[in-house]
This record gives C-alpha cells, structure tokens and sequence, in this order.
C-alpha cells in the first residue's frame, strides 16, 4: 500500500510540517539560486569557502512562508551542492554543527513501498550526476539554534534522529557532499533573496514530498439509461471540460485542492497525459477498465495560487463514478501563474515518463484505484 507517512518520518518533512503549522499537506517548493537572482551567494558562515555559484544553490520553502508579507528566513533551508566549492573540506566559523547522510534526511523517491528507496535529484540545483543518493555526506549548519528549533518537536520526539555531532572541518575525502542551513545562517536576517515570497516561489517546482500531499475525492452520479443511451450528462464529457463544471470543482474542493471557498482555474487543466491503454496506467474502478488521465493547472488559494496536478480514473458499469487524485504546491502571484500555467512548474507536459512530481502522482493514483471501493 502506498506510504503517505513517509515524509513525516524524514528531517525535511519534518520541517515542512512545523512551517505550515502541523499540515505537511499544504506542501512545499523548491526554488534554484540562479533562477530567482542568486549569481554568486556568499558564504560567510564557512571559514574556507566564501562564495558558490547560485547555480549550485537550492532553497526548499513550505507553504507556510505565504502567510507573511516577508518570509521569515528562518523558515527555509538551503542545500548546497558541493559541486560548486573548489575545496573538498569546509570548516563552519559559527554555531552547532551536525553530520548524517542524504538518505536520512531526504524523503525516498518512491511512493509505493516496492520503490528503489533512491532520491529525487529535483532537491539541488547543479550538476548532481554521482553527486546525490543516499549515502553522500551531509553537513547542518543551524547557528545557535537547535534542531528542535529548526524541525520542531519531532526532532526531539522521534526514537529516530539521524543527526550525531558534526565534525569541523568536515572532510569527505574526495567525495560529492551536501551543506544545508536555515536561510538565516546563510542569508543573515535581511536578505531580499529568501524574504521577497512571491519572487521565491514564482521560480520554485514542487518539493517532491512523496504522497503526503496526496488527496483522494470520489463524485458518482446515476447513469440511467433511455432507449439504450446513457441520460447521465456527465458520461460523454471530455474529462478536460468535466473538471471545469460545478459539480467536479466541489469534488476537487474536497479533495483538497485549495484552501479558497472555491475551486477557480487560473490556468489549465491541461492535458500532461493521457496514455490510452498503456498497460501501466490502465486499472479497474469498480470492476470496469480504466485508464489514468492526468492534467496540470494552476488555481486560487487563499494566501496565493496553487500549481495542481489531477489525476482522472472514471467507471460507467453501473453508476458513473469519477476518481480524482490531487497533488499541490504553492506558487507566488496569481498573474504570474496565469501566465506560466503548468510550465513554471518545470516539468514536461509530453507523454515521456520521468523522475517529476507529477509523474510519482500517476503512478500513486493507479494504487489508489485498485483499492477503491465505493458503497
């Protein structure tokens, strides 16, 4: 069965969790230095390092960062991609200094439990070839803070804290490794970078949280039939059109969609896949062959829109049912995601398969299906 508690049991869902104030739900994003004015950052928390190249800087911001008109440093983190350093050694000048792997910190790819337990490279920004799986090196820097203090009571709570007592200098030999701080250690208090939400997360993709941004809403209408045609309206929509109407919007509300009053598209849905009878997207709902639609889109939300992937398994052997899987993430400004739709979430909207959010979402919705019973 598909893993939605996965993420809670990392570091970083840990940190989601505390930002948006307990709902790991609400997501997060992850933003590239370079792409949201970062060229060169510097380092002044290292004491042999003093500067890296934005293109080798990732910054994960939580939905929560949205209820402020600035962001609290404090409510970011930063990874590093040792690529962009000349040393293979990096000394902390300041504060509390802890050691663990990637693969303890970072959520797995998978959803489902027969996954290969690796790690999405959307994390970091840069050249990540060799340079991330589970055991590569990571270095936390969190100044005077503790680690409760930066991932909450989990990281006190739980019998399984990764981190021990970091070494400084911290030398890995010749081998890849990650530095990550809280945006005050690396930015200091006034960065513009990290406190301009709307620039941040207008340049972010989904931080890929497994399924712990998954939700499930189920709508069935009678499919009585005249003179051998269905009289059920809704059976010969095209499932695009279907989830612009009243009465799927509702569904997707409950689904958990948005956090506004009500569903409004901004931009989409869009088709991103639509496979036909790819054997690996074609289940059973309620004991009728199904085959996995998926669309992208953008729509309002309360403190901000949401980027929204939906994926659509519908059934007419008896009433007709449709089944949609919604997955989110926060973006900045509404006109900006208008304008953007579903590229700004840097993802292909092709029928390729790849390493991507949204993808991990299909394959998730194809499980859910397969266990849906409807009474």
């Amino acid at each position: 069965m598909a893993d939605r508690h996965g993420p809670l049991r990392t570091p970083i869902g840990w940190f989601v969790e505390r930002v948006n104030g307990g709902a790991i739900s609400e997501g997060a994003a992850v933003a590239y230095g370079d792409e949201f004015g970062i060229d060169t950052l510097p380092t002044p928390f290292l004491e042999n390092v003093s500067s890296i190249s934005g293109g080798y800087v990732s910054v994960l911001a939580p939905t929560g960062v949205r209820r402020r008109d600035q962001a609290d440093p404090n409510d970011v983190l930063v990874f590093l991609n040792s690529k962009g350093f000349d040393t293979e050694t990096v000394s902390v000048r300041d504060g509390n200094v802890f050691e663990a792997s990637a693969g303890e910190v970072f959520p797995s790819r998978p959803w489902l439990g027969d996954g290969d337990g690796g790690l999405t490279t959307t994390w970091l920004n840069g050249d990540v070839d060799g340079a991330f799986d589970k055991s590569t090196p990571l270095l936390l820097a969190t100044g005077d803070r503790s680690l409760e203090e930066v991932f909450g009571e989990q990281a006190r709570a739980t019998g399984n804290n990764p981190f021990d007592t970091g070494n400084n200098p911290f030398d890995t030999g010749n081998n890849p490794f990650l530095v990550v701080a809280p945006g005050n250690v690396v930015f200091g208090d006034g960065s513009s970078h990290v406190r301009d939400v709307e620039r941040l997360l207008d340049a972010s993709r989904p931080a890929p949280l497994g399924g712990g941004t998954f939700g499930l809403g189920v709508l069935s209408t009678p499919n009585a039939s005249v003179a051998g045609q269905s009289a059920n309206p809704l059976v010969d929509v095209e499932t695009k059109e279907l989830l612009q109407r009243e009465e799927a919007r509702e569904m997707l509300k409950r689904a958990g969609v948005t956090d506004a009053d009500e569903v409004e598209w901004l931009a989409g849905p869009k088709v991103a896949y639509r496979e036909g009878k790819d054997p690996d997207f074609v289940t059973e709902l309620l004991g009728s062959e199904t085959a996995i639609e998926s669309f992208t889109g953008v729509v309002s939300g309360r403190e901000g829109p949401w980027w929204t992937g939906v994926h659509v398994a519908r059934s007419s052997a008896d009433d007709h049912v449709i089944a949609a899987g919604v997955q989110r993430a926060p973006l900045g400004t509404a006109k900006a995601a208008a304008k953007k739709g579903d590229t700004t979430l840097h993802m292909p909207v092709a029928t390729t398969k790849g390493d991507t959010t949204l993808f991990a979402g299909r394959e998730y919705m194809v499980s859910v299906v397969e266990r849906l019973a409807i009474e």
